[in-house]
C-alpha cells in the first residue's frame, strides 16, 4: 500500500534511524484553512433517514458507526426514544434498545461496532465516592446487537482501581482490532493516553503516550526546517485503525494526527497548522471502506466541517470539505463521522443525522 511504502523512508538523526515525519504547513493540498469544498462527488441525501415513529426527534447524538450489514448505529440522549438506535440503508429505524437491567448509569458515548456486530459504548457517571481523585467514573461496555450486556472494563470503583492502568477517567474515542481481538481507547481525562484492552476478556494489555525521546528527535528535524514540532498529547479526540497496520490518533487542540504502530511506537505524524494555529480540529475519524482506504474522513467540530483527506499520501493531504450547511436541519458542529461499503458518508451535524452519497464516475 502507498502509505506503508512511504513510511519506509528513513533518515539518520544523531546516528539513530528515525522515520520520516510528515507535516502540513498550509495550503489547500496540505491542510490549509481554505481547503476547497468538494461537494461535486458527494451528494447530500435529504431522504435519509426517514421520519421517526410518532414524530419523535433525536436528542443529543454522541455515537455513530456502521456495521458490516450496512446498519447505521446511533447513540442518542435526551429524547423519548431509547438511547441505541439502528437504521437500515433506506433510512428506516429497524432496532432500538436501552441499557440492560442492572446498568444503573447512562450510556454517554461514543459508540463503536466491531466486525462481529457487537457494540462497544462508553458509560459514565459522577462519582459520590470521596476517595476517588476525580468525580468522573467511566466504563466501556460491550453489548450484543440486541442489547445483551457481555463485558465491562475500566471501572474506577474496583478495589485498587484508582491506581490500576486499566482505570479509565474520560474515554472519548474507541477502535476495535478484529484480527488481534483488541479494543483501543482514547482516555482523555487527566491521563491523555492510548489504552489497549483484550476485547474478549477485558484485560488490560498496554498503554502509551507520545514519548519524550520521539519529541526530542523530531525537535532536531524541526530546528533544521525539516519537520514541524511534535507536540505531546493535549486533548485526545479521535482514533481509527488503518489497513496499513497503523493507529491514527487525533488531537483537537493541536491539530496533530499521530500515526503509531500497534505497540505504541511513533511511525509518523501530520501537523495541520498555518502560522502556528491549527487548521484542522479532528473530533472523529472514519476511513473509506475500500481495501486501500483511499479517504480518511475527519469530523472537524471546531470549524463545523467534514473534511476529506487523501490517505494514499504520506502527507495526508486535505482534498477538501463536504458542504454541511444550508441543508434541511441547519448547521452546527460536525461531531461524528462514519462510512459504509457503498461509499456513503454519515455525520452528526449539530443534532442532525445526515448522509452523503459519493457519486463514483
Amino acid at each position: 500500500m502507498a502509505m506503508v511504502r512511504n513510511l519506509k523512508v528513513w533518515t539518520a538523526v544523531l546516528g539513530v534511524a528515525f522515520p520520516l515525519i510528515a507535516w502540513a504547513q498550509g495550503g489547500i493540498g496540505a491542510g490549509g484553512a481554505n481547503a476547497g469544498a468538494i461537494g461535486g462527488p458527494f451528494r447530500f441525501d435529504a431522504s435519509w433517514p426517514k421520519p421517526l415513529p410518532k414524530s419523535a426527534r433525536l436528542g443529543s447524538v454522541n455515537g455513530l458507526d456502521v456495521d458490516a450489514g450496512q446498519h447505521v448505529w446511533v447513540l442518542q440522549q435526551g429524547s423519548d426514544l431509547p438511547p441505541v438506535l439502528a437504521f437500515d440503508v433506506a433510512g428506516n429505524l429497524v432496532s432500538q434498545w436501552g441499557p440492560s437491567a442492572g446498568l444503573n448509569r447512562p450510556l454517554s458515548g461514543p459508540l463503536r461496532v466491531d466486525a462481529t456486530e457487537n457494540l462497544w459504548i462508553v458509560s459514565e457517571r459522577v462519582s459520590t465516592e470521596a476517595l476517588l481523585p476525580s468525580a468522573r467514573e467511566a466504563w466501556v461496555v460491550k453489548f450484543s446487537r440486541t442489547g445483551v450486556r457481555q463485558l465491562e472494563l475500566g471501572n474506577a470503583a474496583e478495589p485498587g482501581g484508582v491506581e490500576k492502568p486499566s482505570r479509565l477517567t474520560h474515554p472519548v474515542a474507541l477502535a476495535v482490532d478484529a484480527k488481534a481481538n483488541e479494543l483501543y481507547v482514547l482516555d482523555k481525562g487527566t491521563s491523555q493516553r492510548v489504552v489497549v484492552f483484550n476485547a474478549m476478556t477485558g484485560a488490560f494489555a498496554r498503554e502509551w503516550r507520545v514519548s519524550e525521546v520521539a519529541i526530542s528527535r523530531v525537535a532536531v528535524l524541526s530546528n533544521r526546517g525539516l519537520a514541524r514540532p511534535l507536540p505531546p498529547f493535549r486533548e485526545l479526540s479521535a482514533i481509527a485503525l488503518g489497513s496499513d497496520g497503523l493507529v491514527y490518533v487525533g488531537d483537537r487542540q493541536t491539530g496533530c494526527v499521530y500515526l503509531f504502530r500497534k505497540d505504541g511506537t511513533l511511525a509518523s505524524h501530520a501537523y495541520f497548522a498555518k502560522d502556528g494555529a491549527p487548521t484542522l480540529y479532528p473530533w472523529d475519524f472514519a476511513f473509506s471502506r475500500d481495501p486501500l482506504q483511499r479517504f480518511l474522513y475527519v469530523a472537524d467540530g471546531d470549524s463545523n466541517r467534514l473534511m476529506v483527506i487523501d490517505h494514499s499520501t504520506v502527507r495526508l493531504d486535505i482534498l477538501g470539505a463536504v458542504p454541511t450547511d444550508n441543508q434541511r436541519d441547519g448547521t452546527g458542529p460536525v461531531s461524528r463521522v462514519a462510512a459504509d461499503s457503498k461509499d456513503n458518508v454519515y455525520a452528526v451535524v449539530g443534532q442532525a443525522l445526515r448522509r452523503w452519497v459519493r457519486d463514483v464516475r
